[in-house]
């Protein structure tokens, strides 16, 4: 499954769960400002940026109507930080704006700051342009989407193609779909707030190894291997500083009951961060196993090449808390 299939349907599944918690009762919190990214005077450096001592704790403050580079708000459990924006021009020859229009950008910064699964797409925002509905386009360069589990996170952009002469230009966040609840954030043009995203380097308690043997419950999960691997494909490479990894597994239902296991069911989190998911092996690891069968394969990823700690989340349901890490070892 590439990238962009997984990011989709990931969020699909984000937007079920929160209609299935709202039909349940179960209200969501509203959310808060936290604090807002400030420079370091002493630097001078847009590199040395550190966050206000209010955006450090989760003390509630007025909702703005509407948030600007810098800002940073916390809801539904994830810490958002309005981090750049600014025009857009793609490399591709091919992708160019419609006459009279331009690209646009907004850069944030998610984390998941609570204790469940949270979903953080492109597709949960939406752009107006004087008031009026515009495109969102999709770009490979650095596009924010993913599964974040607690404490992870992701930094990337949403994009837009609005008229150039626009003279007012907003992207709406909905964090609550049954009950149109949007945050709004503006685009102000060429602007940067310095901020820089911290890698977690620390690992997680209770990481697996190669070679490990695991029972997670519905499944053994055997840890046979994991390594580096390159594509034959000279169209389908890593993009440039990356590089694609794998772990080969095998899984035996130990269950009463069918069981599935397959690509949509993991994460890959580089220094905290979401990864990519690959589909470019010929063993990737999809199956239904009736109880007591096995299946073999791996799982792939497009990870930074410089990253310290690589660590691979399994789920057995898409609903579910529990998780099992795999470290990739180096």
């Amino acid at each position: 499954m590439t990238g962009l299939k997984k990011k989709l349907f990931t969020a699909a599944c984000a937007l079920f769960i929160c209609a299935v918690l709202s039909a349940c009762g179960i209200s969501s919190p509203e959310p808060s400002k936290i604090g807002t990214v400030t420079r370091d005077e002493t630097q001078g450096s847009t590199s040395d940026v550190k966050q206000s001592t209010a955006a450090s704790k989760t003390t509630e403050a007025p909702l703005k109507d509407v948030y600007y580079v810098g800002d940073i708000v916390e809801v539904k459990g994830v810490k958002l930080v309005y981090t750049a924006c600014g025009e857009y021009v793609s490399s591709n020859s091919f992708t160019k704006p419609n006459d009279g229009n331009k690209f646009v950008f907004l850069e944030f910064y998610a984390e998941n700051v609570g204790t469940g699964t949270v979903s953080v797409s492109f597709i949960d925002f939406k752009g107006y342009a004087d008031g009026y509905a515009v495109d969102q386009k999709y770009f490979s360069e650095n596009a924010i989407g993913g599964s974040l589990s607690s404490g992870r996170w992701d930094f990337g952009r949403i994009y837009f193609e609005v008229p150039a002469n626009a003279s007012e230009i907003e992207a709406e966040y909905e964090y609550d779909m049954l009950k149109s609840k949007k945050l709004k954030f503006a685009y102000e043009g060429e602007k940067d707030s310095g901020f820089v995203p911290e890698a977690k380097t620390t690992p997680s308690e209770n990481v697996f190894k190669p070679g490990d043997v695991i029972d997670a419950g519905k499944f053994r999960i055997s840890y046979l291997s994991c390594d580096y691997f390159e594509s034959d494909n000279r169209f389908i490479q890593p993009d440039e500083g990356n590089v694609f990894v794998y772990l080969e597994l095998e899984f035996e239902n130990t269950s009463d009951s069918d069981r599935s296991v397959n690509s949509l069911l993991f994460e890959c989190y580089a220094d905290g961060r979401v990864c990519q998911m690959t589909a470019l092996r010929d063993d990737d690891l999809s199956a239904s196993l009736s109880p007591g069968r096995k299946a073999k394969g791996t799982v792939a990823f497009q990870v930074p090449k410089d990253a310290s700690v690589i660590e691979v989340e399994f789920k057995d349901s898409l609903f579910g808390s529990a998780k099992t890490v795999f470290g990739f070892e180096k």
